[in-house]
C-alpha cells in the first residue's frame, strides 16, 4: 500500500517537474526572440529617426486606421524624412516636396528599384511595371508602355469624344439616383476606368456589367470583352502582343504572357485609383464650399449652352 502511494506522488512529481521544464523552455525562447527582434529593430547608424516600434509587429498598428494623419504628425516630430519599422522591413518615408523631388529626380536612378517583398514575389514574382526589380527587364516594360500611350496621344480627337461619351453615361448613371444621397465612389471608379480601358483593351464597359464590376474590385480577373471600338488606335496589348511575337525563342527576353497580365492590371491599377481620388476630393471639396461648387456650375453650363467641346490640347489653359 505504501509503495503505491510512493509510485503515485513519484510520478505526479516527475510530470509537474516536466511541464515547470517545459514552460521554462518555451519562456526562454520567447524571451530570446524578443531580444533578438529588438536588436533587428535596432536602427542603424545614421538611420532617419522614427517613431519607436513595437516587437515583431513594428509601427503596422499605427497605420491601421489613419495612415495620413500618423504620417502628417510623424513629420511633424521627425521632419521630412523619417522612418518606420513594417513588422521587421526598415521603411524611409519623404514626406515633403523637396525631399521627393530630390530622391525621384536629381537621384532617380538611385531610388528606382523595389524591395523584395514576400507578398509581392508571391502575387506577381516581381514582375509586370509596378513591383518589378529595377533593370533592363523594367525598363523594356516601361519604353513599351511609353511608346503605346505616346501613339495613342496622337489620337486626342477621338480620345476627347469618348471621354466626353463617358461623361455623358457617367451624368446619366447619377440620374438614376433621381436626387438621393449616395456614394459616388463606384460611378467615379467605373468612368475613370473606362478611359483606362480605352487606351489599354480598345474598349469600354458597361456600368452594369458584372465582369466590369468584378475587374474593378478586383483588378487581377480577365473579363469578357464587348465589342470593338471601330477606328480606334492600337492598344496596349496589341504592342505587347507583337514584342512577345518578336521574342520568340529568345530565353532571355522579359517578355511573357505572365507578365503581360501583370502589367495590365498595374496599368489599370495606376490609371483608376489617381484620378478616381483627385476626382473624389474635387467633389468633397466643392460640397464643404458651395461657392466653388457655384463657380465650376457655372462654368460648365456656360460651355454647354455655347455648345463649346473642350479638348485636351487645351488643357494648359
Amino acid at each position: 500500500m505504501v509503495l503505491i502511494q510512493l509510485s503515485s506522488l513519484v510520478s505526479e512529481v516527475s510530470h509537474g517537474q516536466a511541464f515547470l521544464g517545459l514552460c521554462s523552455l518555451l519562456i526562454s525562447l520567447i524571451v530570446i526572440l524578443l531580444i533578438r527582434q529588438l536588436v533587428k529593430q535596432r536602427r542603424p547608424r545614421g538611420f532617419p529617426p522614427g517613431p519607436s516600434p513595437i516587437p515583431v509587429i513594428g509601427n503596422i498598428m499605427s497605420l491601421a486606421t489613419e495612415p495620413h494623419v500618423f504620417m502628417k504628425k510623424q513629420s511633424e516630430i521627425h521632419g521630412q524624412i523619417f522612418s518606420l519599422d513594417l513588422g521587421g522591413y526598415s521603411a524611409v518615408v519623404l514626406n515633403g516636396y523637396d525631399a521627393i523631388r530630390e530622391c525621384l529626380y536629381h537621384q532617380g536612378d538611385v531610388f528606382s528599384d523595389r524591395p523584395s517583398l514576400p507578398l509581392f514575389m508571391k502575387m506577381t514574382k516581381m514582375g509586370g511595371l509596378l513591383n518589378a526589380k529595377f533593370g533592363n527587364g523594367w525598363i523594356e516594360h516601361r519604353q513599351l508602355a511609353s511608346n503605346s500611350f505616346r501613339y495613342f496621344g496622337s489620337f486626342q480627337k477621338p480620345l476627347d469624344q469618348k471621354i466626353l461619351e463617358e461623361c455623358m453615361f457617367f451624368v446619366d448613371a447619377i440620374d438614376e439616383h433621381k436626387g438621393k444621397p449616395f456614394n459616388p465612389k463606384h460611378l467615379v471608379t467605373n468612368a475613370v476606368s473606362n478611359i483606362t480601358n480605352l487606351i489599354i483593351f480598345g474598349e469600354r464597359f458597361t456600368y452594369d456589367n458584372c465582369d466590369f464590376q468584378h475587374m474593378i474590385e478586383i483588378f487581377s480577373e480577365n473579363v469578357e470583352l464587348a465589342g470593338r471600338v471601330c477606328n480606334f488606335p492600337r492598344h496596349y496589348i496589341d504592342d505587347y502582343l507583337n514584342k512577345l511575337d518578336k521574342s520568340a525563342g529568345d530565353l532571355g527576353t522579359p517578355y511573357s504572357r505572365e507578365n503581360l497580365i501583370y502589367s495590365v492590371g498595374e496599368l489599370i491599377i495606376a490609371g483608376t485609383e489617381t484620378t478616381t481620388n483627385t476626382l473624389r476630393w474635387a467633389m468633397l471639396y466643392m460640397a464643404l464650399y458651395p461657392n466653388i461648387q457655384g463657380q465650376f456650375c457655372f462654368k460648365v453650363n456656360y460651355l454647354n449652352s455655347c455648345k463649346i467641346i473642350i479638348q485636351l490640347h487645351e488643357n494648359p489653359e
